[in-house]
């Protein structure tokens, strides 16, 4: 989940910029996100990941004035990261999980207007990235997660992830 109006406050803003006067936007849905990683498990506590994620997108609609377009549009989330992961045993097969990390985020935004033309532009920022979760040795080799995700990077301010993974 994301922070929607801070998301579409920065959106107008970029118009405004740009010689929209910003009159409203709503944001009509999101998608569900996905994330990719690869790491090194030094031990039976730490390990590293390198991280990708697709953290989905927004869609948009609205209008501004001077001069009056109404317009439909997309904000599509992704970020890379590196990550350190601390792993807690619980029982011989259970573990906690916590995350910390360092992540570059981008934002893809594109905004069409009815009346004709468009405008599209990219917002990117490095930041920070927390983390817990719970991981499950199925077999040998083969662990389950379930994981909470916080990426603290500007151009969104915050974005919470829930994965459910296999490693």
């Amino acid at each position: 989940s994301l922070n929607g109006q801070y998301l579409a406050g920065q959106n107008a803003e970029h118009l405004a910029a740009n010689g929209y006067t910003y009159a409203n936007v709503d944001l009509t849905s999101s998608s569900a996100g996905y994330k990719i990683y690869w790491g090194y498990q030094f031990n039976r506590y730490v390990a590293t990941e390198v991280i990708y994620a697709d953290l989905g997108s927004f869609r948009m609609s609205g209008n501004t004035a001077g001069p009056s377009y109404d317009l439909t549009g997309y904000t599509r989330i992704r970020t890379t990261g590196l990550d350190a992961v601390g792993m807690i045993p619980v029982t011989p097969k259970i573990s906690g999980l916590v995350r910390i990390g360092l992540v570059q985020g981008k934002n893809k935004n594109s905004v069409s207007f009815v009346n004709g033309g468009s405008t599209s532009w990219t917002d990117s920022d490095s930041g920070r990235k927390l983390g817990f979760g719970v991981e499950w040795e199925i077999a040998h080799m083969l662990h389950l997660r379930l994981e909470n995700e916080y990426y603290f990077n500007d151009p969104n301010k915050r974005i919470k992830l829930i994965s459910i993974g296999v490693r």
